[in-house]
């Protein structure tokens, strides 16, 4: 019961509460700050957990399970990005590319700065601290997929525009697909920092901030 409520409260109600703020005041400059401080405390929980193994934070699978979850991770990936490309045509074509070509270095800041400053902290929340805390409340792979997802989705209802939830629920499967099979926390992050840098670079990262286009 205690476990239900914390998921409940650190993954549904919380996320929900920060859209309404951001709604409230307008501007989002409180988001890397409380991802980073929630990243502190899911950690602060599992370091005081003792079945939690604090070296599986830096594991990397063998060689075998490797080639085998970066062969899935590549034929995924193409059909992703193409997606976002066709997504930010659609409805920003005067966002394809603008990045990389407008605005270079900015470009050049996401590249270097996205991967640990955004990708690390959201791995380690909604990768390795879900399923650890939580796979006895989801027991099945294919529940911590669905629950995971809409976890994940639900936590960028605070970019308030339809387009961010569904794709990040569809990557928030793929990210944790990728950790539930690995057991890496390093290669989810990979694979996550790399659709991310992609969204950015074709403009589909215009969803991904906050004002990008209201709610439909």
């Amino acid at each position: 019961m205690r476990r239900s409520v914390e998921f409940a409260l650190l993954f549904l109600v919380l996320p929900v509460l920060f859209a309404l703020l951001l709604r409230a005041l307008g501007e989002g400059w409180f988001l890397l700050p409380g991802l980073w401080t929630l990243a502190l405390i899911c950690l602060g929980i599992l370091v005081r957990d003792p079945s939690f193994v604090r070296d599986d934070l830096f594991s990397f699978p063998d060689v075998d399970a490797r080639s085998a979850q970066l062969r899935k991770m590549r034929w995924r990936f193409v059909p992703a990005v193409a997606g976002m490309a066709l997504a930010t045509l659609w409805f920003a074509p005067e966002a394809f590319l603008q990045l990389p070509l407008r605005q270079p270095h900015l470009w050049l800041l996401v590249l270097l700065g996205y991967p640990l400053l955004s990708a690390l902290p959201q791995g380690f929340i909604w990768r390795v601290f879900f399923v650890h805390r939580y796979a006895v409340l989801f027991r099945s792979q294919a529940t911590q997929l669905v629950v995971g997802a809409f976890s994940f989705a639900l936590a960028h209802l605070v970019f308030q525009n339809t387009l961010a939830v569904l794709a990040t629920a569809i990557g928030g499967a793929l990210f944790l697909q990728t950790y539930l099979a690995s057991r890496s926390m390093l290669l989810a992050t990979l694979e996550h920092a790399t659709y991310g840098l992609a969204a950015f670079t074709l403009g589909f990262g215009r969803f991904l901030y906050h004002g990008a286009i209201p709610m439909q």
